[in-house]
């Protein structure tokens, strides 16, 4: 299974997607801005993240797919999941010069986002 590292600044939201996503048997942690969530990637090194477009961030004015650039700037391999309540299309042309994997419009179905977790290709762990 797979290391997630959700970015969701929605608590209810990010509880919903931890526990399901912690019920498939993935190691997930969360993160509620920006600024945690490369606190947490340095020292969690996840496979896979999944960041809400819209953060919250009073400190820092980032949105999902600027922070998914500062992410790729450092670790190129991790897959991108991008959630939003703004229309796909937007998304995709504001990030169209990055390898994001999926972008999931809000209200997030379930099981859509567990399936496209499942077909993520996460590199491989030694034990």
């Amino acid at each position: 299974m797979a290391r997630i590292l959700v970015v969701e600044d929605d608590q209810a939201c990010s509880a919903v997607l931890v526990s399901a996503l912690s019920q498939e048997g993935h190691e997930v942690r969360c993160a509620t801005s920006p600024k945690e969530a490369v606190k947490s990637m340095q020292a969690y090194e996840p496979d896979l993240l999944i960041a809400d477009w819209l953060l919250d961030d009073r400190e820092v004015e980032c949105d999902g797919v600027d922070f998914a650039r500062l992410v790729h700037a450092s670790w190129p391999d991790l897959q991108i999941i991008i959630t939003s309540g703004m229309p796909r299309e937007l998304i995709r042309r504001e990030a169209r010069d990055l390898p994001i994997y999926k972008i999931i419009e809000k209200p997030i179905e379930l099981d859509d986002l567990l399936q496209h977790v499942r077909n993520t290709p996460v590199r491989a762990r030694v034990p």
